[in-house]
């Protein structure tokens, strides 16, 4: 009898043992998907800190293709050196670019560094989307500007941008149409053309190619032709001469339709013969048997060949304005002073780099520096782009046989007058 109970008291003890196996090996089933879940969802701490210590510093740019990859390598170089830096640089087509970073800034979203077009950057400055950047200039040595760069960039006792390029107009003639001529378009003006008038003709070289619809290239026609632009604080165009008014009514007429790009290749063929360009653009077109020269203010300050620039400002809204300072200081440099104007079809805007041995061994060196050194600037107001596109809409109506060219002067000083108040 009593081994029986001991048997029992043995199953049943043994039967419990399996029923507390298999409840804590389901408990275990259900508990260890969500163990799973929990320790995926949750970063290492390490990463987390890593990400908050990043700074990212944004930079916006207007060049052409080949200035902008050599900016992005030497850029990506310092990067290097700056691993708590994540670097954003974007490249933004430079008709459009100063509407497009203004729309940014407004909506309080403008990148911490922003190249921007010398006649954009005091319109910025006078709606608060800037800082001051003297602080920034004075610690950069090799971007100190041309004196007239710095010029641009002053505005209510403060320096607004840090200039970076330039780029004046000068004079572009087809080499092989005018050494047969016997011309020498080096020294053109009005009373230049009026007195070969008949040989010009007789080579068929009287045609001329000025873009209407870039102010720049009307203001150093003009200036050329004995209208200069008056420097006194105060924008108008004052006519010295007024026997040459046909002839530049006709030259832009005969520009109306035709494209930047239709321009060179006509003016490689010769048909026409010479243009009002922008120096950068004929770079990337020197070797099409085209020359250039710059154009003489035969002895007028006001008159000669415009140049328009850029300058590297800083958002009102950046928290990285000495990153900026420091990511300048460390591209100007490598930027152009390693290669000569001719390398990158780029001009400088800094003293240093035209003093510089390499720059200096370039074979344009001397003509370049002439047209820098010889180009006017307008002079500056936080309206100077709003003026310069009223001379763009007046040219244009102009050249498309809307209005005559007395007219047209009225029209551009009646609105340069209404702005300056």
């Amino acid at each position: 009898m009593l081994r029986r109970k001991g048997m029992i008291l043995s199953m049943m003890l043994l039967l419990s043992m399996i029923l507390l196996t298999e409840c804590h090996d389901q408990t275990n089933l259900q508990k260890s998907p969500v163990s799973r879940v929990k320790q995926a969802t949750i970063p290492p701490s390490e990463d987390l800190s890593d990400q908050q210590a990043k700074k990212v510093l944004t930079i916006a740019v207007s060049l052409p293709p080949k200035a902008f990859s050599r900016l992005q390598t030497i850029s990506g170089d310092y990067a290097m050196s700056r691993p708590q830096i994540e670097i954003r640089l974007v490249n933004l087509n430079r008709n459009k670019a100063g509407a497009e970073l203004w729309e940014k800034a407004e909506l309080g979203e403008a990148p911490d560094l922003m190249l921007l077009d010398n006649l954009d950057l005091l319109a910025f400055a006078a709606s608060a989307h800037l800082k001051p950047v003297d602080s920034l200039l004075s610690n950069i040595p090799s971007s100190e500007g041309l004196d007239r760069s710095i010029e641009q960039v002053k505005w209510n006792g403060y320096l607004w941008g840090i200039p970076w390029d330039v780029d004046p107009y000068v004079l572009v003639w087809n080499r092989s149409s005018f050494l047969a001529s016997g011309l020498h378009p080096e020294q053109f003006s009005g009373k230049w053309r009026s007195a070969n008038e008949a040989v010009l003709r007789k080579n068929g070289l009287e045609r001329m190619f000025v873009p209407y619809d870039d102010p720049y290239a009307v203001l150093s026609f003009m200036s050329a032709m004995d209208i200069p632009w008056r420097e006194d604080g105060q924008w108008a165009l004052t006519p010295e001469e007024t026997e040459w008014d046909g002839t530049i009514e006709k030259v832009l007429r005969d520009g109306w339709g035709i494209s930047g790009e239709d321009a060179w290749i006509q003016l490689a063929k010769g048909d026409p013969a010479i243009a009002i360009m922008p120096l950068s653009e004929y770079l990337e077109h020197a070797g099409e048997g085209l020359d250039f020269s710059v154009l003489s203010n035969q002895g007028n300050p006001s008159a000669g060949s415009w140049m328009k620039g850029q300058s590297f400002a800083v958002s009102t809204l950046s928290e990285q304005e000495e990153e900026a300072g420091r990511w300048i200081a460390a591209v100007a440099d490598r930027f152009f002073v390693s290669a000569g104007p001719n390398a990158y079809k780029y001009l400088p805007a800094s003293k240093y780099t035209y003093e510089s041995a390499v720059f200096r061994r370039d074979p344009l060196y001397e003509k370049v520096s002439a047209a820098v050194r010889q180009s006017i600037l307008p002079y500056q107001d936080p309206k100077s782009s709003a003026k310069l596109a009223v001379l763009k809409e007046e040219a244009a109506k102009l050249a498309s046989g809307q209005t005559d060219f007395q007219r047209f002067l009225d029209a551009v000083n009646i609105r340069w007058s209404q702005l300056q108040r």
